[in-house]
């Protein structure tokens, strides 16, 4: 895969984001029929008693649609959801008009007013139940959605009996439940393409919020949603291989520091994965990755192509700007501190010329965010320092005393002995390139760009050596995504 086919990836998810379209299969003829009756029942409800005849009325039709839909075998629940910036049924999405309203919108406007962030239905419908579902939503004289949600869910407890069944979700876990439908659609290498374009694309749109002095993660919810996807690939070791051959592509010409923040969220949390933390904990460390380097990315390319960008990138002046934007962030709970104490400390672990006499030692995640930070920023180097080999990096950084033992063992746990990218020679001479460097099977797969391409095994007993990128003709970052 080339840089221009990336970048239109990066584009399609960042219209995605505007559209709020989901890039997935769209929900039938029958799906959008149940619920703008639903709507309608809930509308009419609304302006008229329960057991008015027109009430009556519309209910009826939205018993019968949903109670042939669900006595159909292939069909075992309605998940009607609103999570993760999208509406869908059973995975299946709606989508919502650009310009002007329309049912869906008075549907979501409901759904948002009674804090709900799904309803599922199975088991057996029928008129009664549906009766009682609107008795439900009336039930509540809350002022705020969470009450509300918890009156609805209460009564439906109550009042809505077996054969029918129906699941109230909240906001925070239609969003999950979005999210693992939208993984559900796409191979292992179509998520990780769609996970990353989206994390890029979330990274350039807070360097440009930083920029006109707005706060850095006004996305907050989609890049929350973004980073649980990408922890629960990583944790499942479904798409490692080509989520990480993603992080070795060259940073955007035109905005740099968003694929180096994004390359450095995925990374360290592929290497954290190896620890077993709980999912909170990595959210947590994807948070303070993502955004711990803002500095850079407010003064922007031009300021480090200038002849004094190296003073200025060893300078305090990075580390003084990310702990600023940090300090705009909306939230300062373990999320917020843990982007604060890494904006502050990487630098630290990174820069050994700032001062440190006195302060605690950084915390592991900052330590870990440093090694991730260096190992992407060396592998493509800057204005003064050309990129390196990933393997010569990923040495370097063994044997310098700034960065910890623990943390560039888990990086290299991670990658493998040979990270991908690594060219080699083999003893006849051909190049090979890594495309996996073996973490988890013990054997790192080349592939032969002489020979056409073909992945194979490295054989443990193989004489090679590494050749550093620049000393041959090859787009080895292009053809690593082959």
């Amino acid at each position: 895969m080339s840089e221009d086919a990336l970048a239109r990836l990066l584009a399609a998810s960042a219209a995605e984001e505007e559209e709020g379209d989901q890039p997935l299969r769209r929900a039938g003829v029958a799906e959008r029929a149940l619920v703008k009756a639903l709507n309608s029942a809930c509308r009419v409800s609304r302006l008229h008693e329960i057991e008015n005849s027109v009430t009556q009325g519309v209910l009826q039709e939205f018993a019968q649609l949903l109670g042939e839909y669900l006595d159909d075998p292939a069909n075992r629940q309605l998940a009607v959801v609103q999570g993760n910036g999208r509406f869908s049924v059973n995975g299946a999405a709606i989508k919502l008009k650009r310009h002007g309203r329309s049912w869906i919108n008075d549907w979501l406007d409901f759904m948002q007013r009674m804090g709900i962030g799904a309803l599922v239905f199975s088991g057996s419908w029928r008129p009664e139940h549906c009766t009682q579902l609107l008795h439900c939503f009336r039930s509540s004289d809350a002022r705020d959605p969470e009450g509300r949600a918890l009156a609805v869910a209460a009564a439906a407890r109550e009042r809505i009996e077996p054969p029918a069944e129906l699941r109230l979700l909240t906001p925070q876990q239609a969003e999950e439940l979005a999210a693992e439908d939208a993984a559900e659609e796409r191979s292992a290498r179509e998520r990780s393409v769609f996970l990353y374009a989206r994390l890029v694309a979330l990274a350039e749109a807070s360097v440009g919020s930083v920029r006109v002095g707005r706060s850095p993660d006004f996305q907050g919810r989609h890049l929350r949603s973004t980073l649980m996807s990408l922890i629960e690939e990583l944790r499942e070791g479904r798409a490692d291989v080509p989520l990480l051959a993603l992080s070795a592509l060259p940073h955007r010409p035109r905005e740099p520091y968003a694929s180096h923040l994004a390359n450095t969220a995925l990374l360290a949390l592929a290497a954290a994965r190896l620890l077993g933390l709980p999912r909170g904990h990595l959210i947590d460390l994807g948070f303070a990755a993502f955004y711990h380097d803002l500095g850079r990315a407010l003064l922007g390319l031009d300021a480090f192509q200038a002849e004094a960008g190296a003073a200025l990138d060893a300078s305090d002046r990075p580390r003084q700007l990310s702990v600023a934007c940090a300090l705009r962030g909306r939230g300062y709970g373990s999320t917020g501190l843990a982007r604060l104490a890494a904006a502050e400390e990487q630098a630290r672990v990174r820069q050994p010329g700032l001062p440190s006499a006195g302060l605690p030692r950084p915390h592991p995640f900052s330590r870990l965010i440093a090694v991730a930070a260096e190992f992407d920023q060396r592998c493509n180097g800057t204005p003064w320092q050309p990129p390196s080999s990933p393997a010569r990096v990923l040495a370097e950084l063994s044997a310098d005393p700034r960065f910890g033992a623990v943390e560039v063992g888990l990086l290299r746990d991670t990658l493998g002995e040979r990270p991908r990218g690594t060219l080699l020679r083999l003893e006849g001479g051909e190049l090979a390139l890594v495309v996996d460097g073996g973490a988890r099977s013990g054997r790192a797969r080349v592939r032969r760009p002489a020979q056409g391409g073909q992945v194979e095994a490295l054989p443990p007993e193989a004489r090679v050596s590494v050749v550093e990128p620049g000393g041959v003709a090859l787009d080895w970052r292009a053809a690593l995504l082959d």
